[in-house]
């Protein structure tokens, strides 16, 4: 309940693949997508094509596996950008 009730981040989950399994009001607010449309998609819709090609997205994984985390800082996309579909 009190990820749910933060609202000046975006704070979800993802299981070992990059799937998104939790959202909250945050991330709908500062993303652009509700629950129902981003749970289930994977997490790579959130960086430029640029860095999907790059394979960030997958060394951003790799990291959370070998540390149990991963926190990073930078330009990730909202829902409104147009962009072609996740490359993983």
């Amino acid at each position: 309940m009190l990820v749910e009730a933060i609202s000046d981040y975006a704070v979800f989950l993802l299981d070992t693949d990059g799937i998104v399994t939790s959202w909250n009001l945050g991330g709908e607010r500062i993303k652009g997508y509700r629950a129902e449309e981003i749970v289930g998609q994977h997490f790579s819709c959130f960086y430029t094509e640029e860095e999907r090609r790059n394979g960030k997205p997958l060394l951003a994984l790799k990291a959370a596996a070998e540390t149990g985390r991963f926190e990073e800082e930078g330009i990730r996309l909202r829902k409104t950008v147009r962009r072609s579909p996740p490359m993983w």
